[in-house]
């Protein structure tokens, strides 16, 4: 893992939660971070609040600076910011660019040739969760493996799965919620209903997460016939509620591919 500075061409909210959980961990902590001055505000919350942030004066300054550049800015704008910009053979690249391929990347870097796709998400600034890396890279993996549980694919058209699996959050957020003012509504105080509503999603995930996802067919069966659950399953499973998540991730996958294919 040889990276003294990382620089970031453009600081949303996804490369602020990168600088986060690098500045939060403990391995890589000391890493020095260059970051754009496109958003002055966050840029400068940044630096003020890290050691080693330094707020570059141009998103070339970035690269000048930087051993390891991250593209994040958005989509529709990234060719042009990018192509302005002059890299170094010594680069290595990695968009997390979520509508753009690999070979539409590489052809606004050269002469740099080490170009690494990537899906991180904003709790990558807790140090949790997925982390999609393509292509394979020992260093890369090494390095950010310290932010999540990074899980490399072996060709770059599973990485658009993996996009389109990230637009059930939304979703994901509502069931819990919905839950939570269900217990509410029925005489639970707002915050104990939330406690335990949340405890009791992460306690569930925690039986089929790290090498126990074996588990998870037999837990989806696993309930008494006529009980409370076998009468939640049933009722959502006969109007299809679980047929309208696949439905739903599959108008996300269409999208994410039409995406694709007028990005390049």
């Amino acid at each position: 893992m040889n990276v003294k500075t990382i620089g970031f061409i453009g600081t949303g909210v996804l490369a602020s939660s990168m600088i986060h959980g690098i500045k939060g961990s403990p391995e890589l902590s000391r890493t020095r971070v260059a970051v754009s001055p496109r958003n002055a505000d966050r840029a400068s919350e940044l630096a003020s609040r890290y050691e080693n942030v330094a707020v570059a004066r141009s998103n070339q300054e970035v690269l000048d600076t930087s051993d390891w550049v991250v593209i994040s800015v958005i989509p529709p704008v990234a060719e042009s910011v990018v192509r302005e910009l002059r890299f170094s053979s010594d680069h290595t690249v990695i968009s997390v660019l979520a509508t753009k391929r690999l070979s539409a990347v590489r052809s606004w870097i050269s002469p740099a040739v080490r170009l690494f796709r990537m899906v991180p998400m904003p709790f990558i600034s807790l140090r949790t969760g997925p982390i999609t890396l393509y292509p394979s890279d020992d260093g890369v993996k090494e390095f950010f493996s310290h932010l999540g549980h990074v899980i490399v694919m072996d060709e770059e058209c599973q990485v658009e799965l993996t996009n389109a699996i990230t637009s059930v959050t939304n979703a994901t957020y509502t069931i819990i919620k919905t839950v939570a003012e269900w217990g509410e509504e029925n005489g639970l105080p707002q915050g104990k209903s939330l406690d335990y509503t949340i405890s009791y999603f992460e306690a569930m995930l925690s039986q089929i997460s790290g090498n126990l996802s074996d588990r998870l067919p037999r837990l989806v069966e696993e309930r008494t016939s006529g009980g409370m659950n076998d009468i939640v399953m049933k009722l959502i499973a006969s109007h299809g509620g679980f047929d309208l998540w696949a439905d739903g991730l599959d108008a996300a996958i269409k999208k994410c591919r039409a995406d694709y294919c007028g990005g390049e």
